[in-house]
């Protein structure tokens, strides 16, 4: 009796695929739209293979998809076995290597404008045969179903379905319009917030506790604190803290990518110079290694190299605050 383990079939193989896009998708409509195909006909795709496997991989209701433990052990091998096959296939391919056609990259509004837009020009140049869309807004797109090839994200990346991967770093820092503080006493530590006007996101209220860290010239070394801040004056659109702060509406905590003359021509003034919440991680994310074309490859390499060249993306700590004039 032979020992060599089975080979999968092409139906075999197609099974995995569509099991493998439900896992990563959560939805078996989802991957219905992706194939032009109809949600019961992925459902039964996937109990086909189930029934060839001869175990149960998902636990399905009508909220949720859930892995087995078994389901979960064979997504983990699935993965291998089609980036094994996608790397197979491109290897012969006539032109797969050809980086060609439309991109599409999300980010927010205020991001995407600073830092996004103006390094297309150069991203164009270097790869004159892709054409790229610009989805620019506040609001957490799903990459599957608004069909984006790639979105930058600043924190922490919490989906366990996208594929991140660290770019860069963005620092923050408190600051006000001369006109705000005329007449008021400067906050000289976080607690001082609290006698201030605060000018935060409407969108997420966990956003008005605002967290400093000591920095090396601190006080206090090691020093954590977090303080709820308030003000008359909320935004939907993180965007516009920018005219609300310059407005003079307020204290507001922003990130230093957002601010570029501002500082250095006394328009806005630096706040609470020894301390600052801790820096925040810049991510480039996608929904699957095996949907990594080589366009969308070339943009996430030029992006990771640009960024980690440019100081104040960079989170160098003082290169980044001299670039701006900050002190």
């Amino acid at each position: 009796m032979s020992t060599k383990a089975a080979r999968p079939t092409t139906g075999k193989l197609e099974l995995i695929a569509t099991f493998v896009r439900v896992v990563e998708t959560g939805s078996f409509t989802a991957v219905a739209n992706e194939q032009e195909s109809t949600q019961p006909t992925i459902s039964r795709q996937v109990s086909a293979l189930e029934r060839l496997l001869n175990v149960r991989l998902l636990q399905r209701t009508t909220r949720a998809l859930t892995l087995t433990e078994e389901g979960r052990a064979y997504y983990e091998r699935a993965l291998a076995v089609l980036d094994a096959v996608g790397e197979a296939d491109a290897s012969v391919r006539p032109g797969a290597s050809a980086v060609t056609g439309t991109l599409r990259v999300a980010a927010s509004l205020a991001f995407g404008r600073l830092h996004i837009l103006p390094r297309l020009g150069r991203f164009h140049a270097a790869w004159p045969k892709v054409r790229t869309e610009l989805v620019l807004g506040d609001r957490s797109v799903n990459l599957v179903e608004e069909r984006i090839d790639v979105a930058i994200r600043i924190g922490t990346i919490r989906d366990e379905s996208l594929i991140a991967r660290r770019i860069g770093e963005t620092r923050r820092v408190a600051v006000a319009a001369p006109a705000y503080l005329e007449g008021r006493e400067r906050p000289r530590h976080p607690e001082d917030l609290a006698d201030h006007e605060c000018i935060v996101l409407a969108s997420d209220s966990a956003l008005d506790a605002w967290t400093f860290r000591a920095t090396a010239e601190g006080a206090a070394a090691e020093e954590t604190v977090t303080v709820k801040v308030s003000g008359r004056l909320s935004v939907d659109a993180s965007g516009a803290i920018h005219e609300a702060v310059l407005e003079g509406f307020g204290i507001a905590l922003t990130p230093t990518w957002q601010w570029r003359d501002e500082i250095a021509e006394g328009r806005l003034v630096r706040l609470l110079e020894r301390f600052e919440p801790p820096p925040t991680p810049i991510h480039v994310v996608y929904a699957s290694r095996r949907m990594v074309t080589p366009r969308v490859r070339a943009f996430i390499d030029f992006i990771a190299r640009d960024f980690a060249a440019d100081p104040v993306l960079a989170g160098r700590g003082v290169a980044s605050a001299a670039a701006l004039g900050i002190t």
